[in-house]
């Protein structure tokens, strides 16, 4: 529908409504219809704009939750090779008397 016939379908509501209105003109009425339409307009607007703000909110929580998540499985891959780690250091510090036990008796065999 073109905005000639919502205004005129606007016109007719208008005088549907105020039968005995006698006073405004029909140019008044247009513009009284025409600022309705606009403020409709403007209404459409701003509700289009909050929805894609909502959308953008949400795109950006994802995100967010996305990176909170890889952030937990790297700190848990790392802490497993942290725990790794200190395993290989506390054998090879648990085995290093033997080791040095072995070397002074090889020292001590080659005398």
């Amino acid at each position: 529908m073109n905005k000639k016939e919502i205004i005129k379908q606007g016109i007719e509501l208008y005088n549907k409504h105020y039968p005995n209105d006698k006073h405004t003109t029909a140019k008044e009425k247009t513009a009284f219809v025409n600022f309705f339409i606009d403020l409709h307009n403007l209404q459409n607007k701003k509700f289009n704009d909050l929805i894609d703000a909502h959308r953008l909110l949400k795109a950006e929580n994802q995100f967010h939750k996305d990176c909170a998540d890889q952030y937990k499985k790297s700190a848990r891959v790392l802490k497993s090779k942290v725990n790794t780690y200190e395993a290989d250091i506390v054998k090879q510090h648990n085995e290093s008397p033997e080791t040095i036990n072995l070397i002074q008796q090889s020292i001590n065999n080659t005398k």
